[in-house]
């Protein structure tokens, strides 16, 4: 795994990494939000169908800020197994990204479900959002080397990890 120096080039590793954690927390709370106006508004109009469509990434969503805000305490109070959790994390969604721009490949080469013009924008969005979490894990685990030592862990959880 390559070892960077700094976050975007422009900042420490640390900072990088609350950077990236506070990116983190308002990019899932915005989905939050918007999947609760979705799922009360669909309620509202009598679609409890379509509104049960949102609960799993409601609950995807609620999980992310669950690691997002442990993460981020991890960080500020400098526990290890806090970073480790979303290192995981982190390593989780990059590699469902990939599965997922190989998935929609092969499903648009198949069958032209969506047409061209689609499937340029979803798999834009997905080629992002695997670039972005590879960037976010090169620098959480760089932080997480540098600062292996310093940062503290409990000796009840040494032997999880």
């Amino acid at each position: 795994i390559p070892k960077v120096k700094s976050c975007f080039g422009c900042c420490s590793l640390q900072n990088g990494s609350k950077i990236i954690g506070w990116f983190h927390l308002i990019i899932f709370s915005l989905l939050e939000l918007g999947c609760l106006v979705k799922i009360v508004s669909d309620i509202t109009l009598s679609k409890e169908k379509q509104a049960r469509r949102y609960v799993p990434m409601l609950i995807f969503g609620l999980c992310s800020i669950y690691i997002g805000t442990m993460f981020l305490i991890g960080v500020y109070k400098k526990y290890a197994r806090y970073i480790k959790w979303y290192i995981a994390y982190i390593a989780a969604i990059t590699c469902f990204a990939l599965i997922a721009i190989i998935v929609f490949t092969i499903t648009f080469a198949v069958s032209d479900v969506l047409g061209y013009g689609y499937y340029l924008i979803i798999l834009s969005l997905l080629t992002v959002s695997l670039v972005v979490s590879i960037n976010f894990f090169i620098v959480v685990f760089s932080y997480y080397r540098e600062n292996k030592g310093a940062l503290y862990e409990s000796e009840e959880f040494k032997g999880i990890y």
